[in-house]
């Protein structure tokens, strides 16, 4: 007995229903420049910087601090990509420490920057970022983050976009397929 295309469409149903929960976002690519209004108040020390970066991370933990204001993290498992043209990596080896954190939320709506300093080392150079409210370094606005290679650096813009996990983007094909099934059969009537 075949199946009954009232059972498809109350599967597909089922799967988009899954679709609109979030998914587990522990992919982030991020891409950023020089700065120019940031570095205007620190002459003399910003260069040019050009990144872009794969990050994985954890799932987020929440920290409780200054009087009750809630800090969500989320570990850094791996770093991979290139700044100024030289490719850098970090990867978390037990029981080695993490390779950083991201900043998720202290009460600024902004996307996520690195807390503190998230700092490794790949083709003789050393690289740290910086950023968040946690850090050592003053940062002009949120969205800024600090680049150091070496013994030069700059502020930087910091955009970063989430990247669709497998399992999420075989879920939305399912449901495309499930939906376009369903349309086949209406018109064929």
């Amino acid at each position: 007995m075949g199946i009954s295309f009232r059972a498809v469409g109350i599967a597909v149903g089922v799967l988009m229903a899954f679709m609109v929960l979030p998914a587990k976002a522990d992919t982030w690519h991020v891409t950023g420049q020089t700065d120019a209004a940031a570095c205007a108040a620190v002459p003399g020390w910003c260069g040019d910087v050009t990144f872009a970066l794969d990050l994985t991370t954890e799932g987020p933990f929440i920290i409780l601090q200054n009087g009750g204001v809630h800090s969500m993290f989320s570990l850094l498992d791996m770093v991979s990509g290139q700044i100024n043209g030289v490719s850098v990596s970090c990867v978390k080896a037990t029981p080695s420490p993490m390779c950083g954190d991201l900043l998720f939320n202290r009460d600024y709506s902004a996307s996520p920057i690195p807390d503190g300093n998230v700092v490794f080392s790949s083709g003789g150079i050393l690289v740290g970022l910086h950023g968040g409210t946690e850090s050592s370094v003053a940062l002009p606005s949120y969205s800024s983050v600090a680049v150091t290679i070496g013994d030069t650096g700059a502020y930087t813009t910091w955009d970063i976009v989430q990247t669709p996990e497998p399992s999420a983007l075989l879920l939305i094909s399912v449901g495309l397929i499930g939906f376009l099934a369903i349309g086949i059969r209406r018109f064929s009537r």
